[in-house]
Formats: structure tokens, C-alpha cells, sequence
């Protein structure tokens, strides 16, 4: 990333520079989110309202399924 892109942030009690993009959305899930878990899935508005607790990978489709649906019947409701 361009220099001028590049920031010093404070990271788990100490100094880092951010340097990619990656280190940028580590930091974000890391600071935002409280886990590194890759990947992680939020179901959120442009507001970043949350709808839905996080999920990360899981092979068995029925149960996202049912996470999909749980978020959108809470998004429904709140409009």
C-alpha cells in the first residue's frame, strides 16, 4: 500500500504500522469485532446495524440457511 495510505494504530498494546490491505481488514475485525476468525460473516444494514450474532465457515447448509433467515426476520422487524 502507498505510503501515504499506511497507519500507525496501537494493536493489542502495541505500536504497529498497517501496511496492507489485509492489516487494515485484520485490524478492523480484530478491533470492531473481537476475533480474527476468517471467515467470519455478520448479516448488517448500510448502517452496520447487526442483525444476526457472527458465524464463520460451517458445512452444513440447513443451519446457514437458518442463520440467513433468523438475521432477516430480525431486519424485517426493526423496518
Amino acid at each position: 500500500m502507498p505510503e501515504e495510505l499506511q497507519t500507525e494504530v496501537v494493536w493489542n498494546g502495541s505500536k504497529r504500522k498497517l501496511k496492507t490491505v489485509g492489516d487494515r481488514w485484520s485490524y478492523l475485525q480484530n478491533t470492531k469485532y473481537l476475533s480474527s476468525t476468517q471467515p467470519q460473516y455478520w448479516i448488517l444494514d448500510g448502517d452496520e446495524n447487526h442483525y444476526s450474532d457472527s458465524t464463520s465457515y460451517d458445512p452444513d447448509i440447513a443451519k446457514y440457511i437458518q442463520w440467513l433467515d433468523k438475521g432477516l426476520e430480525k431486519y424485517k422487524a426493526k423496518k
